[in-house]
Parts: structure tokens; C-alpha cells; sequence
């Protein structure tokens, strides 16, 4: 399942060290695949580098969330 980024809202955040890091996880597995595939469009690059960004933004957070 493709997670919306622009869906994440302060309900729907992880509140755990745990969930913030599996969270960056599938974003950064998601744009991988994006990124591997041979077919993919500009659209679709460019939002993969979003998914890229927000991983590296979910993994910060995950240092600083409780465990």
C-alpha cells in the first residue's frame, strides 16, 4: 500500500520511536521503487524524492520520540 504523504497529520502520526522509524522505512522502500523502476515518469520521480525527504524527516523524528 502507497502511503499519501500529504495525508500524515498529527492523528495519524506515529508516537513511538518505533512507528516513526517504520514509518521511514516504507517511505524510503516506496521511493526505491519508484526510483528502480524503468518506466517511470517525471511526475513519479519527483515524488519519490518527496518520499525520500519525508523519510529522512520521519527517521530524525524517531531520535526524537520516546521509545
Amino acid at each position: 500500500m502507497t502511503i499519501a504523504v500529504d495525508r500524515i497529520t498529527a492523528e495519524s502520526a506515529p508516537h513511538s520511536r518505533h512507528g516513526w522509524n517504520q514509518l521511514g522505512d516504507r517511505l524510503f522502500a516506496q521511493a526505491l521503487a519508484v526510483i528502480d523502476s524503468h518506466h517511470r515518469t517525471t511526475a513519479e520521480l519527483a515524488a519519490a524524492e518527496l518520499r525520500l525527504t519525508a523519510a529522512r524527516v520521519a527517521w530524525k523524528r524517531a531520535e526524537n520520540s520516546p521509545a
